[in-house]
């Protein structure tokens, strides 16, 4: 038994601009007249009015209408021709304003210097399992994770700055009240 869009099925499989193979022929076997018809139409060749004949001439010389018939190939190698190619970093860094600059530059050196310090950490912490080679290669987010899990990244605690509660040319000591004090002094009603 054949399906009743057999012939237009196999005609969408032979075609090239389409991407079907004869391994699809279930799947558009399922497909509505009218999803078929779309298909059709995608591909159907371009067909070149006057006036898109007439632009195409002045703007790039004589064309045949055999060069409007291209293949997707073509096509697609023209498309990645035109567009143009990403900048590098260094290209996109000497256009950047100069305060992108110096942030940028900043954090390099902030992040080279977190990358030394973690490396010499973890070579000491690995007994051996990373080289210095292995972690310098490293990004810099799994070296923060691996210190983590060796706990090696543990800063030690600065305790410059912390001062006593009291100062020590402090003449007087102040001392807090007792609860018996407290309590006579409610007795007499003196207590706040």
């Amino acid at each position: 038994m054949t399906h009743r869009n057999a012939e237009r099925i196999k005609a969408l499989i032979e075609n090239d601009k389409l991407p079907w193979q004869a391994a699809d022929q279930p799947y558009l076997e399922g497909l509505t007249d009218e999803r078929l018809v779309a298909f059709e139409e995608a591909a159907k060749p371009v067909q070149v009015t006057d006036v898109d004949a007439d632009a195409a001439a002045a703007g790039a010389g004589a064309q045949t209408e055999t060069a409007n018939t291209e293949t997707p190939a073509a096509e697609a190698a023209a498309a990645r021709a035109a567009t143009p190619k990403p900048k590098s970093e260094a290209e996109w860094l000497a256009e950047a304003p100069a305060s992108l600059r110096d942030m940028v530059s900043r954090q390099q050196r902030a992040d080279v210097a977190r990358r030394t310090s973690l490396v010499g950490l973890l070579k000491d912490a690995a007994n051996g399992a990373y080289t210095e080679t292995e972690l310098t290669a490293m990004p810099l987010d799994q070296l923060e994770r691996l210190a983590k899990v060796a706990r090696a990244a543990v800063p030690e605690v600065d305790y410059a700055g912390l001062g006593s509660g009291l100062s020590s040319d402090q003449a007087e000591v102040i001392e807090a009240p007792k609860p018996w004090d407290l309590a006579l002094a409610r007795r007499k009603g003196t207590a706040a």
